[in-house]
């Protein structure tokens, strides 16, 4: 029995890496200079002070952030100031959240399907990720979704519209990386973009069968053509009966299961996660917004996570045996290093668990 969704949130993100201000090249704008500045950071965080510029807003994470989002209360205790107590978000990198002031329409293309989009910057010190969190809304097919998934690439459609112009959603990573290249930093500051776009594809509302995806005699397993379209969905192209089998015997790709349930994650980590929560997103009971806003914040609480991870990795990895690191840069290093590989220690999600355990390039970083 083929799935149909009725509501569903995209998380899409980039990673741009910016060494050269920290290792003494094109330096933030002066708003923006405790970015390279490890007593300045610690201090602006403390504090909670907004960034303004023309287009953008930044500001720490929230009291409440810090305190009940659970990757975030958990991340900041990976690194603690010996001598007072306190969370050093410098080692941390921390990100200061970034929010933009033009608003951006999603324009889908099928009447009934409706949408939102939420923009948000996470900006630190070695450089900035930006996050586009999409809401569907309406009757939706495998097909259909897996065709928006498509639809995302860089050869997709002019899904969004942001001060009356149409674009696909590399031309909007775009867009918001000019407002941080202008607004952030001097003249002739130049990024590297490191990860080019990732995606996060979770089911809030679907109807079909409720089966396991890991193969196990004693449970009921989704079958293979639903299993196809699954990952056509991920990947926004159509996945064959039999490739899907090919897939699975070669291993191509990550299974995380939730507490022995239905609930799971695909992962290729070269492309994004379908993070399917079967259990919420099928329950039509009494409790299924209080289910819905548990998944919400698992959504968030992973992206979060990859968006995290992901940077510091980069980071490290082009900072491996590098000549023109400064001692500042150095030590930065070493501590961000420490960092991303304790997140599991303090971060025991399944999924972070899982991915940290099989993401064999950051098992590499020495």
């Amino acid at each position: 029995m083929p799935y149909k969704f009725q509501q569903v949130v995209i998380c899409a993100f980039d990673f741009h890496l910016m060494l050269a201000p920290l290792t003494g090249g094109i330096q933030p704008n002066a708003p923006f200079a405790y970015l390279v500045d490890p007593n300045s950071y610690n201090q602006q965080y403390s504090a909670g002070t907004k960034t303004p510029t023309a287009h953008l807003s930044f500001a720490p994470l929230n009291w409440r952030s810090l305190t009940h989002h659970h990757f975030w209360k958990h991340y900041q205790t990976t690194q603690t100031d010996p001598v007072t107590g306190k969370y050093d978000f410098w080692k941390l990198q921390m990100p200061f959240i970034g929010k933009l002031k033009n608003e951006i329409n999603l324009v889908t293309g099928v009447p009934k399907i409706t949408g939102t989009v939420r923009p948000t910057i996470f900006l630190s010190g070695i450089g900035w990720s930006t996050n586009v969190t999409i809401t569907l809304a309406g009757q939706m097919t495998e097909a259909e979704l897996s065709h928006f998934v498509g639809s995302l690439s860089n050869k997709g459609a002019a899904v969004f519209e942001i001060n009356g112009k149409r674009m696909t959603l590399p031309e909007l990573f775009e867009v918001i990386g000019n407002f941080v290249l202008t607004e952030v930093y001097q003249p002739k500051s130049i990024d590297a973009l490191r990860l080019k776009r990732h995606l996060i594809v979770c089911p809030f509302a679907a109807t079909g069968p409720v089966a396991h995806y890991p193969a196990d005699p004693m449970r009921k397993r989704i079958s293979t053509a639903d299993r196809a379209s699954l990952h056509s969905i991920l990947v926004g192209a159509p996945v064959s009966f039999n490739e899907v089998l090919d897939l699975e015997r070669d291993k191509k790709f990550l299974v995380t299961q939730f507490y022995q349930g239905p609930d799971f994650a695909l992962t290729y980590f070269e492309k994004g996660t379908l993070l399917f929560m079967q259990q919420t997103a099928m329950d039509s009971g009494p409790y299924r917004a209080a289910l819905q806003s548990q998944l919400d914040c698992l959504l968030n609480n992973i992206r979060n996570y990859l968006i995290i991870t992901f940077g510091l990795y980069h980071f490290c990895l082009a900072t491996d045996r590098n000549p023109t690191l400064n001692q500042k840069t150095r030590t930065l290093r070493t501590d961000l290093m420490f960092t991303v590989k304790a997140i599991p220690n303090s971060y025991t999600n399944q999924f972070c668990q899982s991915f940290h355990q099989n993401f064999t390039a950051l098992g590499k970083l020495k």
